[in-house]
């Protein structure tokens, strides 16, 4: 089955056009789905989707949010 095919995904996306608003209130953004119960985001790369988490968990491996 594939990783992302939940009912409920959230992708974060900013301006490629305007590199000083690349991760413009990502923390902000962040924050909110958290409080909504989502311990992911989604990442597109070549129409295919990766989950990463929000807060990184060692014990699994992750190491970036």
């Amino acid at each position: 089955s594939d990783v992302c095919s939940s009912d409920l995904l959230l992708s974060i996306g900013s301006d490629g056009h305007h590199p000083d608003k690349l991760g413009y209130r990502y923390a902000e953004a962040a924050k909110i789905a958290e409080e909504r119960g989502l311990d992911h985001l989604c990442t597109w790369n070549k129409r295919e989707c990766t989950l990463v988490p929000l807060k990184p968990n060692p014990e699994k491996g992750d190491t970036t949010a």
